[in-house]
């Protein structure tokens, strides 16, 4: 058993110990199927990148939040099957945090350090909020539904869509956050205004 396999047994039969197995309101027993794997986005990436289980994974994510699954993803090994898409799933789901604009910098400067360009950038950013957020796509991403992200759009030159998912899923904080923290934008001081 691997380091990550024992740290995910440990941290679920904690879970089990102080209540059982849970169910979420709406979908009943957590169980490996699409509705709950679109509920638990960051489990699920971190399952699909390692093979841990997803159901352990998601316990551990409804009862701890993401930092149980961060807990887990420390543990897995740079041997580990999925260990390097497991870090960078991780390394992105902080660029959502607002607590920790550090780590966000580091991730920036590496995505910038690859080669990543706005688009790319704007992509990471959109990936971190889905991770971060169990609910679906956009409903109506149009300028009248989503109207701060039509104008950091027209400020910015930046894609509406992908603004408008980030609004969707991290609300009009994720969207500051995305402003904030997006490096060398144009306009950044314009758009920060807008909130």
């Amino acid at each position: 058993m691997s380091a990550a396999q024992a740290s995910l047994s440990s941290a679920y039969q904690a879970v089990l110990a102080d209540g059982g197995h849970p169910s979420t309101y709406a979908g009943g027993p957590i169980q490996d199927d699409a509705w709950n794997r679109s509920n638990f986005p960051y489990a699920a990436a971190v399952a699909t990148a390692t093979g841990l289980d997803f159901v352990q994974l998601a316990a551990v994510d409804y009862t701890n939040g993401s930092y149980g699954v961060d807990a887990i993803v420390r543990a897995i090994g740079a041997d580990d099957p999925g260990a390097a898409e497991a870090r960078r799933v991780e390394a992105v789901h902080k660029l959502g945090d607002p607590g920790d604009d550090a780590r966000a910098a580091v991730t920036l400067a590496a995505l910038v350090a690859a080669g990543a360009d706005a688009d790319g950038l704007l992509d990471a950013f959109v990936e971190a909020f889905v991770l971060r957020s169990n609910t679906g796509p956009p409903w109506a991403p149009t300028p009248a539904a989503y109207p701060l992200s039509a104008q950091v759009a027209a400020l910015t030159g930046l894609s509406f869509e992908k603004l408008a998912t980030i609004e969707s899923k991290g609300g009009t904080d994720g969207l500051r956050l995305t402003v904030r923290r997006f490096p060398d934008l144009a306009a950044r001081e314009g758009c920060l205004a807008l909130f």
